[in-house]
């Protein structure tokens, strides 16, 4: 793959060459209208641009690229700084771009984003990210959803915007999403929203899905009308039936259909006490129902169990106090209320408390950051990493690291601790571990988190002779007594290695 960057920040160039040459991703660099096209020899896969060149805009430049066949099926990306969503929207649509990057470049995320592009063929979405996003759907609620890089705006159910454009499959990959509750805005269209969100989770791969429900009947967790909607008859017939469900078998043509609004958390399995529940009188059904309202509890525990204290709180890290600690009252008061209701179901009961207990955790963790409030964000991030090491979160250190490594690239701590927790997370990360810490090693060789980190690694794969080098650059520097105990071992089994080595000779 071979991308052309057009951009007159030489560093902003070497640091995208240097992350996307480990991926054997070309990136060719021009620092001008001119020069780029005495480079342009052929099209390039992506073309990525600068929005401004010294004081003119990329724009009509592209657009001429593209008139003279310079870029015919090339990828167009933008990138700039403080570019409002309309004017990146704009941008993208005069030169039928397909990406807008913000400054600081985001590194890591665009070489994931090329990989995936280049080798992935299938989609994965994320059941906790769908769940939500058709729950908001289908109770026609009001909320904005962040991930990573983006955002989607709901309004009565309906999705209104999408920042950047075309990104909510983006957005259904992600495991995690920051949910903020909002006043209905005019706009969107509930159907088309509806239409949209059911043809992407139609393109799943059900097979297992239906082994396992093909003697299922479903009802509903939360009821829509179908009319408008790409649903046929016959699943509409299937759901909606009342007959004993001891004689259910999954229409084979419906299977699409009711996997897609199962995602969604539209239907869900019944037994047949759950089916005949729906016959009987009003004030039961309405019980009945009370315990459905409550279900989306269960899946939020599920969603957020495992996400750092900010996501839990649904506060930016940036956050004054005031507001994080009306968050931690306004969230805490919504789950003590619902264990007040006396016809929850005992799953939704303990999931509120598993709540309330990671609400107290996260409000924990977020008032002993409030010390770290005047560090730069990346030292924050590395901090909060080194935290979750500590806690054996492996996955929150990564991400929150990465992070960190795209705003100070070359930072020494940070290439360190990055090298050590991606070995740790994945061993089949090892290649891509062990080339952080050596360039954490070749900026500094005294590092001593650097030497660690490689002697343990080299001590897992049992190659003695290379942990000893570091460990006795480590032991100088320190004397802690685990490193020197690890020393220890190294030189023996060393010389037990030496002395097999004799007696095979």
């Amino acid at each position: 793959m071979r991308v052309f960057f057009l951009s007159t920040n030489q560093n902003m160039a070497e640091s995208l060459r240097r992350t996307l040459g480990r991926s054997n991703i070309d990136v060719v660099h021009a620092r001008s209208f001119e020069q780029a096209r005495r480079l342009l020899s052929s099209p390039p896969d992506i073309f990525f641009a600068d929005y401004y060149i010294h004081t003119e805009q990329s724009i009509p430049f592209i657009k001429k690229l593209q008139k003279d066949s310079l870029l015919l099926g090339s990828d167009i990306w933008l990138t700039g700084y403080n570019l409002t969503s309309s004017e990146q929207k704009k941008s993208l649509e005069q030169v039928l771009g397909s990406r807008y990057w913000s400054q600081p470049l985001p590194y890591l995320d665009i070489q994931d984003h090329l990989v995936s592009k280049d080798t992935e063929q299938t989609i994965i979405l994320s059941s906790a990210s769908v769940r939500l996003v058709g729950q908001i759907w289908a109770s026609r609620g009001h909320a904005i959803l962040n991930g990573d890089a983006s955002r989607i705006i709901f309004s009565d159910g309906a999705l209104i915007r999408e920042d950047p454009p075309d990104c909510l499959l983006e957005l259904l990959e992600e495991d995690f999403l920051q949910y903020s509750a909002i006043q209905s805005i005019s706009g969107g269209d509930w159907l088309e929203t509806g239409n949209k969100l059911l043809s992407l989770c139609m393109d799943a791969d059900t097979q297992e899905w239906e082994k396992e429900h093909r003697k299922s009947a479903f009802g509903f967790q939360v009821s829509i009308a179908f009319e408008g909607l790409d649903i046929s008859k016959k699943t509409q017939s299937f759901i909606s039936s009342r007959s004993s469900i001891f004689q259910a078998r999954l229409p084979q043509e419906s299977i699409p259909e009711l996997y897609a609004l199962w995602m969604l958390g539209v239907i869900k399995p019944e037994t047949a006490v759950e089916r005949s529940r729906t016959q009987r009188a009003d004030n039961f059904q309405s019980r009945v129902q009370q315990k459905q309202d409550y279900a989306w509890v269960c899946g939020e525990f599920e969603r957020l169990k495992s996400a750092d204290p900010f996501t839990v709180l649904g506060v930016h890290k940036k956050t004054e106090d005031k507001v994080v600690l009306e968050a931690v009252k306004r969230m805490s008061e919504r789950y003590e209320s619902i264990l007040t209701n006396s016809r929850i179901s005992d799953e939704v009961r303990l999931a509120a408390k598993n709540m309330l207990d990671l609400i107290k955790r996260a409000a924990a963790n977020v008032n002993a950051d409030e010390d770290l409030k005047d560090l730069p964000e990346e030292q924050r991030l590395l901090i909060y990493a080194k935290r979750m090491v500590e806690q054996g979160n492996w996955t929150q250190a990564e991400k929150a690291l990465k992070k960190a490594h795209q705003i100070r690239i070359e930072d020494i701590d940070i290439l360190a601790y990055l090298g050590w927790v991606q070995y740790n997370v994945d061993k089949s990360q090892e290649g891509e571990a062990l080339e952080s810490l050596q360039l954490a090693l070749h900026l500094d060789s005294s590092h001593l988190d650097t030497l660690v980190f490689l002697s343990k690694i080299y001590v897992a794969k049992e190659e003695y002779e290379s942990a000893i080098v570091f460990l006795r650059k480590a032991t100088k520097l320190t004397p802690d007594p685990e490193i020197q105990e690890l020393r220890a071992l190294v030189e023996a089994e060393i010389k037990i290695l030496e002395r097999n080595r004799k007696d095979d000779g």
